[in-house]
């Protein structure tokens, strides 16, 4: 089944502020490789960062349409220079648990406290259907963005590492 495709979307902010919206790994740059995204994205999250895997496979996920099409990447540009990422992942549920999943968001240490990550996740949030979800550490001062912008505790996160094997 193929994907309807969007063309990219682009926003300028001001004279030098361009948040872009990709879909497709194949709207990416040559310079915002997946690789890259990654890379920065987990250093850029750090210390509340998953893996370089885990992160690249989740960017790879909302743009290559699992666990269900629409996901999608805001980047946030300033004078050609990557300020800030966030990734959006389409979950395909309703319901109990919501239809999208703000996987990412990651802002340059040097831009933080500049308004960067409150557009780049207004930008998302204008961009979704239906309800959204986040992970966030207790202690992650993104978390104050997060409930400046509407977002409030549902659940508390609890999790069981059980072992590696399967089967």
């Amino acid at each position: 089944m193929r994907r309807n495709r969007q063309k990219i979307k682009k926003e300028r902010i001001g004279a030098l502020m361009l948040l872009t919206i990709v879909q497709t790994v194949e709207e990416l740059t040559r310079t915002e490789t997946i690789d890259h995204l990654a890379t920065v994205t987990r250093e850029w999250m750090l210390p509340y960062a998953d893996t370089v895997t885990d992160t690249r496979r989740g960017i790879l996920d909302a743009l290559e349409g699992r666990p269900a099409p629409g996901g999608f990447v805001v980047t946030a540009t300033e004078e050609r220079q990557l300020a800030g990422i966030l990734v959006m992942l389409r979950t395909g549920m309703t319901g109990y648990i919501p239809p999208n999943l703000l996987l990412f968001l990651a802002v340059a240490p040097s831009k933080r406290r500049s308004g960067i990550g409150t557009l780049l996740v207004q930008t998302a949030l204008r961009n979704t259907t239906g309800p959204v979800k986040l992970h966030v550490e207790a202690d992650n001062p993104a978390k104050t963005l997060y409930e400046k912008i509407g977002f409030s505790t549902s659940y508390l996160d609890m999790r069981y590492k059980g072992s590696e094997e399967v089967g």
